[in-house]
């Protein structure tokens, strides 16, 4: 028994860690589903979470309208290169963009006004967007 009980102590250590992870998460899950800005995360290329300001201003109904899709489509074709080259850019300097207006384009296909501000995450290879779809990554919400 008194070979065990290391071991137990160890595992439970882990266990009151994971729970102290798993509440953090859904802390920080709640304050991002909160915020009055937008959050679109995006890996490779393709959005896998919204928040629900993010839902409304790229006027879609619900998040699977955009989960799953490119950030190529909510992006004005003209722009894409610019928003490309702003978030390899923060890539390389792990430094914010500076602000930009971006008209994105929103579900229905009108035109949505965004600034934009490109923020590389802290988790590798994904980004999290604040404000709509350009630079996809963390922006700043404040267009009309």
């Amino acid at each position: 028994m008194s070979q065990n009980a290391p071991a137990l102590g160890e595992l439970n250590e882990r266990v009151r860690s994971l729970e102290e992870i798993t509440e953090s998460e859904h802390r920080f899950r709640k304050l991002v589903e909160a915020l009055p800005d937008a959050i679109v995360v995006r890996t490779e290329g393709k959005i896998v979470f919204v928040n629900p300001f993010a839902v409304r201003l790229h006027k879609a109904t619900r998040p699977e309208q955009l989960l799953g899709h490119e950030i190529d489509e909510f992006i004005k074709p003209e722009l894409r290169a610019t928003i490309k080259n702003r978030i390899e850019e923060c890539y390389l300097t792990g430094e914010a963009s500076v602000p930009m207006e971006v008209p994105l384009i929103a579900c229905d296909g009108s035109a949505v006004d965004a600034d934009a501000v490109a923020i590389p995450n802290i988790v590798p290879r994904r980004t999290c967007h604040r404000g709509g779809a350009s630079g996809y990554q963390r922006t700043q919400a404040g267009g009309s």
